[in-house]
């Protein structure tokens, strides 16, 4: 059963409109999503784009152990938004956790780790800020090949799947 964006997105193309992009809901903590919709825009030469690749700011080891923030405390209300769909605060640590270590084992920061797997899953990460080495991007993450290896991705694909 195709989804509504899948309809919609199909009715657009018949009715001659020319799409550029879509933009979807796409992050390690909600690995499947919008698999149909990837599929059809991959089909159709359409690019996708998703401002989830970094978590919100929470894909970071300053959230790592550390007690839920709040709206109060500086954190952004597309943050809190996003750790009630990853299932709580306890669901999101056990994934920070998880890309902790692939990021230590490649010596790479974590929001890295999530940016890179959304390019390798053929989606364009899109950012509020401008990554450069002086705000925590590394330059692997810019290469062609792609630095995480088969474990990493079965690793990751898996998270947020409970």
């Amino acid at each position: 059963m195709a989804s509504r964006a899948c309809r919609d997105i199909r009715a657009a193309i018949a009715a001659g409109a020319a799409i550029n992009f879509v933009r979807v809901p796409l992050g390690l903590h909600c690995p499947g999503n919008a698999a149909d919709v990837r599929a059809l825009c991959r089909e159709n030469g359409i690019a996708v784009l998703s401002d989830e690749g970094t978590l919100h700011g929470l894909l970071d080891e300053a959230y790592v152990g550390v007690p839920c923030p709040s709206v109060l405390d500086g954190l952004s209300h597309a943050a809190a938004a996003l750790i009630a769909r990853a299932g709580g605060w306890d669901a999101l640590q056990a994934l920070l956790v998880q890309v902790k270590a692939v990021a230590d084992k490649h010596a790479v920061a974590m929001r890295t780790v999530g940016l890179r797997w959304q390019i390798d899953q053929g989606v364009v990460p899109t950012l509020v800020l401008a990554l450069n080495a002086d705000n925590g991007a590394d330059a692997s993450l810019f290469c062609a090949d792609s630095f995480l290896d088969a474990k990493d991705m079965a690793v990751l694909s898996a998270l947020g799947r409970a």
